[in-house]
């Protein structure tokens, strides 16, 4: 009874204290495949976590974060998984140092979701905003200005899986909205779009037995994602009155 009780305060301590969570997430910083530091960390597990001055190093460049903020689920962490609620990262300047012959690194964000899917972990909710790249004898190119901002949910409703990305851009016109996923209509100068990723996109989820929407505003579009948590329905067997069906293979039954 009494190792219960010494168990329960080394939790209490750990989750609700902020030297406690600082022990946790240097720890955790630790096992990252690069070098992580934070300068500063505030806040609880139990409760918002923020992390100040962050810089992550690897042999060919590094990235500095202002400031992560984080509100996460602590009792996931002793279970092996790192389950977050919410992920907001603030002024980030990644630094590529490799050979001018190198291409650039593959910004496709957000990176967070996947690493917490490299270690188990999931995310709730995902925001960035303010991101520069720089490689070295380039000048920087700002990926998101000033209060730019994606934010990605996810939750499940009744059946089906539900995945939202929103940004706080200027939105799509009203007029153009109900066209977005026809094949070949795009708004860019010609020779620069072809109009089909939407279109694509569309088609992959309906085969998976999904569904996508878009609605927009000025200052918000939302692009949703909608699939059937028991996965794509079976393929109902071609009916022999189908003239696909009846149509036989010119080889089938030769000898």
């Amino acid at each position: 009874m009494s190792l219960l009780v010494a168990a329960i305060v080394v939790i209490a301590w750990l989750v609700y204290t902020t030297s406690g969570s600082r022990l946790v997430v240097t720890t955790l910083l630790r096992w990252m495949p690069v070098t992580v530091e934070a300068e500063r960390i505030t806040g609880q597990l139990a409760n918002e976590l923020t992390l100040e001055g962050v810089r992550a190093t690897w042999p060919d460049g590094e990235a500095r974060i202002a400031t992560l903020l984080l509100r996460l689920q602590p009792l996931s962490l002793f279970t092996g998984s790192v389950s977050v609620d919410e992920m907001s990262v603030r002024h980030v300047s990644i630094v590529d140092n490799r050979p001018e012959s190198k291409p650039p690194y593959d910004l496709e964000w957000p990176r967070a979701p996947r690493l917490l899917a490299a270690v188990s972990g999931s995310i709730g909710k995902f925001r960035i905003e303010d991101v520069s790249y720089r490689k070295t004898g380039k000048d920087p190119v700002t990926i998101h200005e000033g209060r730019g901002e994606v934010i990605i949910e996810t939750e499940r409703v009744g059946d089906e899986a539900v995945v939202r990305v929103i940004d706080r851009g200027k939105g799509i016109a009203p007029e153009i909205l109900p066209r977005i996923f026809k094949p070949f209509f795009t708004t860019k100068p010609q020779g620069k779009g072809t109009g089909l990723g939407l279109g694509i996109c569309r088609r992959i989820v309906e085969k998976h037995g999904g569904r996508i929407e878009a609605e927009s505003e000025p200052g918000r579009t939302c692009f949703s994602v909608f699939l059937p948590v028991a996965g794509p329905p079976a393929r109902a067997p071609a009916s022999p009155a189908d003239p696909l069906a009846s149509r036989a293979d010119p080889g089938e039954g030769a000898t």
